[in-house]
């Protein structure tokens, strides 16, 4: 559909629904010029768009994501007064001529067609969030590093197999590198101490340099799907982490250099060949989530006890048959994940935890029967057959949350788990 663009008397119309100034514009309705300031037209099924696009003068804010664009007229550079030109989710394989949009700071070109760096972005040096995301792109120039401005980066899903000299981007605070086809940590990143913020997941990594304990102010790490087995004692610098995610590598226990990060909230080494777990893993009080799925753990330390701030905890596929009781003293675990493991019993204490909303056993040896005390009062969702749990589902067949509770706990209790473990038919379609 081509975007039509209507003038009368200081007043302008579109031939499709958009929001104007954050309110809903119907099609062919008229607003004033003069104060058109953000014009959302995202997801309309636009194709082209008209020369008279040049006309709104007084334009901030311009989003055009998530339509058939293949081309942007030249005279969206009369635009002069953009702040920020969202083009996501179109089919463009160039850039329009942005030179002249000397306010523009937020330009966001990802998910399109592009396979040669738009040389045209250089020309503008008051970005400061550029988005390049999954293009086409092979090379990045080294000219991107007069961007000085820039705080955010995102080269996501590109084919890039080296990191262009960022070194100047002195500014830069988040930086996503992910699935970029890189086998070797581009040194190019140490030096820049400014990142809080950084991607490199999804690559060929099978090492990081000692060097990465310059980066002490990185408040999230995602090393995620690489061949990672350990980490540099230097790793232990990092004191400001707050999200650490190492998942999907070949590590074979938790590295002691994590131990350091005691401001750590969230630690995911989910899918990695983990047999132990350290004691001193209960020094990080200030976790909040843990996902140690789908590893080898064979036991889990009474330390973890000590984790008193954790809401969630994922334990599962693993090769655990005790559920330590100290568990019972994480007064703040709101979801606790078990299944495919080789559980018999869970501790009454960890049964009675008192914010405790998902318990999912799925795949385990539990057995019956069990004592009359274990009840449920809290719970949203006892999961027993699949790992996938939809709680919107199981209020609309059970009705109300508390009315459940007492039917799966109170008048039920535990059995439930056993009769699912041995015959589930019944309720294998309530878990979608």
């Amino acid at each position: 559909m081509k975007l039509k663009i209507s003038f009368n008397k200081g007043q302008v119309s579109f031939n499709v629904q958009c929001v104007v100034n954050d309110e809903i514009v119907d099609k062919n309705d008229f607003v004033d010029v003069d104060t058109l300031r953000t014009l959302n037209l995202y997801r309309m099924g636009i194709t082209s768009i008209p020369l008279a696009i040049g006309n709104l003068l007084n334009l901030t804010v311009l989003n055009l994501s998530q339509n058939g664009l293949t081309s942007i007229p030249r005279k969206i550079g009369n635009l002069i007064n953009l702040t920020e030109l969202n083009l996501h989710n179109n089919t463009l394989t160039t850039v329009p001529e942005i030179r002249n949009l000397t306010n523009l700071t937020t330009l966001d070109l990802s998910n399109n067609a592009i396979t040669v760096f738009p040389m045209e972005i250089l020309m503008v040096p008051t970005l400061t969030n550029l988005n390049l995301s999954s293009n086409g792109l092979t090379s990045i120039p080294r000219e991107i590093g007069n961007l000085i401005n820039l705080t955010k980066l995102n080269l996501h899903n590109n084919t890039l197999t080296t990191v262009p000299e960022i070194r100047n981007l002195t500014n830069l605070t988040t930086l996503d590198l992910s699935d970029i086809a890189i086998t070797v940590f581009p040194m190019e990143i140490l030096m820049i101490p400014t990142l809080t913020n950084l991607n490199l997941s999804s690559n060929g990594l099978t090492s990081i340099p000692r060097e990465i304990g310059n980066l002490i102010n990185l408040t999230e790490l995602n090393l995620k799907y690489n061949r990672l087995a350990t980490i540099p004692s230097e790793f232990g610098y990092l004191t400001n982490l707050t999200t650490l995610v190492l998942g999907d590598n070949y590590f074979t226990t938790v590295p002691i250099e994590i131990i350091n990060l005691t401001n750590l909230t969230k630690l995911n080494m989910h899918f990695n060949r983990i047999t132990t777990i350290p004691l001193e893993i209960g020094m990080l009080s200030e976790l909040t989530e843990l996902n140690l799925g789908r590893n080898r753990i064979i036991s889990i330390p009474p330390e973890i006890g000590m984790l008193t701030n954790l809401t969630k905890l994922n334990l599962d596929n693993n090769n655990l048959t005790i559920v330590p009781p100290e568990i019972g003293n994480l007064s703040n675990l709101r979801e606790l994940i078990l299944d495919g493991n080789r559980i018999r019993i869970i501790p009454l204490t960890v049964v009675k935890l008192p914010l405790l909303q998902v318990l999912f056993l799925p795949r385990n040896f539990l057995l019956e029967p069990y004592q009359d005390e274990y009840v449920f009062t809290n719970l949203y969702v006892l999961g027993v057959i699949r790992r996938e749990f939809n709680i919107d589902a199981y209020n609309e067949i059970y009705g109300e949350t508390r009315r459940r509770n007492k039917i799966w706990g109170q008048q039920k209790g535990l059995r439930i788990l056993a009769q699912a473990n041995t015959n589930y038919k019944t309720r294998r379609n309530l878990i979608r």
